[in-house]
């Protein structure tokens, strides 16, 4: 799915999070290029 390990690394993790995995799920539905930029929020 994503040509980043690292990137999908930090995806898994933040599947752990309740909050995080809702807007990952619904950014998959609409636009994942605004994901790294959620992600680089957040650390």
């Amino acid at each position: 799915m994503f040509q980043n390990p690292k990137m999908w690394e930090l995806l898994q993790k933040l599947n752990n999070n309740k909050i995080c995995s809702k807007v990952i799920k619904s950014s998959k539905r609409r636009n994942l290029w605004e994901l790294p930029r959620f992600i680089t929020n957040i650390e």
